[in-house]
């Protein structure tokens, strides 16, 4: 979120993206609102966060029944 190089390109992308912050000993920063096409923010530990953005993103796609078999916990 800290990248300005980043925050100047996003409006210009045509895909959909789901932020991601994998640390949650440590409170990262999220991107501004209303930068691209954000469809989520996934937060948690390690692989958790990237399963729960998976998992947004296949919702997004209609394809959330398939995730079913897919459990994000804590």
């Amino acid at each position: 979120a800290g990248s300005l190089r980043l925050q100047r390109l996003l409006p210009y992308l045509h895909n959909a993206y789901v932020e991601v912050h994998d640390d949650g000993a440590v409170a990262e920063p999220c991107l501004p609102a209303g930068i691209g096409q954000r469809l989520g923010i996934a937060a948690g530990y390690g692989a958790q966060s990237y399963v729960l953005a998976l998992d947004i993103a296949l919702d997004h796609l209609g394809l959330a029944e398939q995730a079913n078999r897919v459990h994000v916990g804590t």
